[in-house]
């Protein structure tokens, strides 16, 4: 089920399955979001929970156990309820199941919440340990914009500028498993 949020200068569109963005039009209806292409890459703005990247053989220890989860794990696979909604916002929750108990032996809750200031979309990720035991995890977001946005326009005319000058050691990222190589860096200016 889609959800739709608005303001004066924006609206969004949600989608409670995986809690994902979908759209994220200006007032005057320009699309700032990717609206997928199969060529490339069919998503939006998935989300990411209880892994960001991919485990070695989709495989992992947890108390002496195997658990197997996939690329990103199974947030953006899960339907979520909708916890609150006004006209301008909307938090979805996930709680831990017997399906993703399989995956992350966990008792879980993963808050998303999204909420239109006039022309500025808030996305808020709250991570609740409902059990007694220690519990890793990682959230993320993964959004892709339109870029062109305005027919015309070339990728090329676009610039992300930071306010001072940024370096940053990357690890490199395995293609084939989704594994990151942490011994392998990358310095990007």
């Amino acid at each position: 089920m889609r959800i739709t949020i608005k303001s004066s200068c924006a609206q969004a569109e949600i989608d409670t399955l995986g809690a994902q963005l979908m759209s994220l039009k200006g007032a005057d209806g320009l699309e700032y979001l990717w609206q997928g292409d199969p060529t490339y890459w069919t998503g939006r703005a998935p989300v990411l929970f209880p892994i960001v990247g991919a485990l070695r053989n989709q495989t992992t220890l947890i108390d002496g156990k195997e658990y197997h989860m996939r690329r990103h794990g199974f947030a953006k696979q899960s339907e979520f309820a909708v916890a609150e909604q006004t006209e301008n916002a909307v938090t979805f929750s996930l709680r831990a199941n017997e399906e993703t108990k399989k995956q992350y032996p966990f008792d879980f809750e993963l808050r998303v919440s999204f909420r239109l200031d006039g022309a500025t979309l808030l996305n808020e990720f709250a991570v609740l340990n409902h059990g007694d035991t220690i519990m890793p995890f990682a959230v993320g977001g993964h959004p892709a914009f339109n870029c062109p946005l305005v027919q015309g326009e070339d990728f090329t005319d676009y610039v992300v500028e930071f306010e001072q000058p940024e370096v940053a050691d990357c690890p490199a990222i395995n293609m084939e498993t989704g594994v990151i190589e942490v011994e392998n860096r990358t310095r990007v200016l």
